[in-house]
């Protein structure tokens, strides 16, 4: 058995640890599975101060008898109002509600100026191949920093967020390598370089001082001026947005592997308007909700509790 609990302690009380139980959040009311939360890997504190973000090893026993084995990655608010919260009311949201069969996400890390954007090792079983994404969890992009790596990368983003260091077996070792990021910080540029020989689980760093030019929570304002309250939603979200001009407009809810999960459509006039989208049957978990109108585009991070 592992030990499904992360502690976080506090420097000024180093003795008394708070304590939070890992979990996967409930997807519908009649599971076919059930299963637990083994253990907790990689651990990263975000930049709000207020999430922890963590890979994690779990284990299901499957109805049909055949049990499942995976690694994925949640974050963990325990931080809210400024006051840590109770080990009992934490609450947990995955990258990804769901994954492809036999495959595993794992080593996640945060770029260092964009809080909004993550890379990690992407694990397919069935094909034996490793690759490592880079996710855009404001706009649900996702795309490859590293292709086919032949084995756990480990990805670290340099300073500038403009190249990518990894891990990389060569013959009978591993040597660390260095390749370069478009401006999106999620597309690898370029043929990797050896940056460091016969070494692993590189992490870059720097001493100084940084601004992060962005919020931590919403996505830029835009053109429409979406917004969406409340936020973590629970049964329902509404969403408010300015329109030049009248015309049809669709909103589209995608988790952050691009899979529609809800849908709608319907005629807009000229001003501010609203329209409240029913999240019931919607699994708990990070979403990207879209809106297009007249050619313009607008997207923002959903949290559904």
């Amino acid at each position: 058995m592992g030990d499904n609990r992360i502690y976080i302690f506090e420097i000024v009380n180093p003795f008394a640890p708070y304590t939070f139980f890992l979990y996967n959040p409930t997807y519908s009311e009649t599971p076919q599975t059930t299963g637990e939360v083994q253990y907790a890997d990689v651990l990263e504190f975000d930049y709000s101060g207020e999430y922890l973000m963590y890979d994690a090893f779990n284990e299901l026993s499957s109805s049909l008898g055949e049990d499942i084995s995976y690694w994925d990655i949640g974050f963990l608010k325990f931080r809210e109002n400024g006051e840590i919260v109770s080990g009992n009311e934490v609450f947990i949201s995955k990258l990804f509600n769901g994954l492809p069969e036999k495959s595993s996400v794992g080593n996640p890390t945060f770029s260092k100026n964009s809080p909004y954007i993550i890379a990690f090792d992407f694990i397919d079983d069935l094909n034996n191949r490793y690759d490592v994404f880079g996710a855009n969890t404001e706009t649900g992009d996702v795309d490859y920093l590293v292709a086919n790596n032949g084995a756990l990368a480990w990805p670290s983003y340099n300073r500038l967020d403009d190249a990518l260091i990894f891990e990389r077996p060569f013959g009978n070792t591993t040597n660390i390598y260095r390749r370069g990021i478009s401006t999106n910080k999620i597309t690898g540029l370029g043929n990797a370089a050896l940056f460091i020989q016969d070494r692993n689980w590189g992490v870059w760093f720097a001493n100084g001082s940084r601004s992060l030019m962005v919020d931590a929570g919403e996505a830029t304002a835009n053109r429409l001026q979406l917004s969406l309250a409340p936020n973590p939603a629970t049964d329902a979200v509404r969403l408010s947005f300015t329109a030049a001009k009248s015309g049809p407009a669709s909103v589209v809810v995608t988790d952050l592997l691009g899979r529609a999960v809800t849908s709608r459509q319907w005629p807009v006039t000229e001003g501010e308007n609203q329209l409240d989208m029913n999240l019931l049957g919607v699994p708990a978990g990070t979403y990207i909700v879209r809106l297009l109108l007249n050619g313009d585009a607008a997207a923002l991070k959903l949290i559904k509790r």
